[in-house]
């Protein structure tokens, strides 16, 4: 099975969302380059999810968010 990237996003400031690029700069053991979270320390420094679970975690939420609006009301 072939992979690719289809998406790659940095958040910029704490509290803003995430930005979508078209391509990004990775720093050695720094991350990457304007992410707000990148730091040296910080054992985690890039995030690769693939596209079949993001869209299994949405559909999760989804009916999560549902089922709670449901009981609420």
């Amino acid at each position: 099975m072939a992979l690719s990237i289809t998406h790659l996003f940095t958040k910029l400031k704490t509290g803003s969302p995430m930005v979508e690029f078209k391509t990004l700069n990775l720093k050695l053991g720094h991350g990457i380059e304007g992410d707000i979270n990148a730091d040296p320390i910080s054992p985690r420094q890039v995030l690769i999810v693939r596209y079949e679970d993001i869209l299994d975690l949405l559909s999760h939420l989804n009916k999560s968010f549902v089922y709670i609006k449901d009981y609420l009301w």
